[in-house]
């Protein structure tokens, strides 16, 4: 058993844009942004937004790839996976996006890490539909992805990294959270315990001095 599990979110954590929306503005049509703003109302779950907007999407398979091997990865990656291998922290990437873009990123990092996430189907000239494999019909948030039910094992910490909606609802269950964007008011406005970071860089320090206080408490 891992000392630690990392649950690590995906688009605008380990890539500087999220992927989702850069292949949603090239190639969707223009009604995705519709969808979007229904969503940002609490009118519509992630998944059935997402599912809507994979709908509009007219592209080739070759151009969706294309475009996913544009957008650069957090200069701190590689640090960051290091310093889990370093303190034994199991790293699982829980992403409300695509599984496609997520292991066309890692292979190009040169990373192997599971991960949950949308099921991007090609369904020929040029149309696509997304399957939510890690979903769950009771999660509340109508998550595409439902994070709360990767949190795993009791009694190993579980760290949570992101910066958006999609992790508000396991914020409140991850035992520290670190914490960019979104997900920074919605802790402070909710009252969740977290440290702030710019990038994965920051978040290597945190993790390796967050598990050293671990050890050191239970040495003691």
């Amino acid at each position: 058993m891992a000392r630690a599990k990392v649950l690590l979110d995906f688009d605008g954590t380990v890539t500087l844009k999220d992927s989702v929306d850069a292949i949603l503005e090239r190639f969707a049509a223009p009604a995705w942004r519709d969808v979007e703003e229904a969503w940002k109302r609490d009118e519509i779950g992630s998944r059935e937004c997402l599912s809507k907007q994979t709908a509009l999407i007219d592209a080739t398979p070759k151009e969706i790839d294309s475009l996913v091997d544009e957008i650069e990865i957090d200069p701190g990656f590689d640090e960051f996976m290091r310093t889990c291998e370093r303190f034994d922290a199991g790293v699982t990437i829980v992403s409300d996006g695509y599984r496609r873009s997520i292991e066309r990123v890692l292979a190009r990092a040169g990373h192997d890490i599971p991960a949950y996430a949308g099921v991007l189907e090609y369904r020929g000239r040029r149309r696509w539909r997304l399957q939510s494999p890690a979903s769950r019909p009771d999660c509340v948030s109508g998550g595409n992805t439902c994070k709360c039910m990767t949190v795993g094992e009791a009694g190993v910490p579980k760290i949570l990294i992101g910066d958006g909606r999609s992790d508000f609802c396991v914020a409140g269950k991850a035992d520290f959270v670190l914490a960019k964007g979104s997900l920074v008011r919605h802790c402070e406005e909710n009252k969740i315990a977290y440290r702030p970071i710019e990038g994965l860089a920051d978040a290597a320090k945190l993790l390796a001095d967050y598990l050293v206080k671990k050890d050191t408490k239970r040495a003691a």
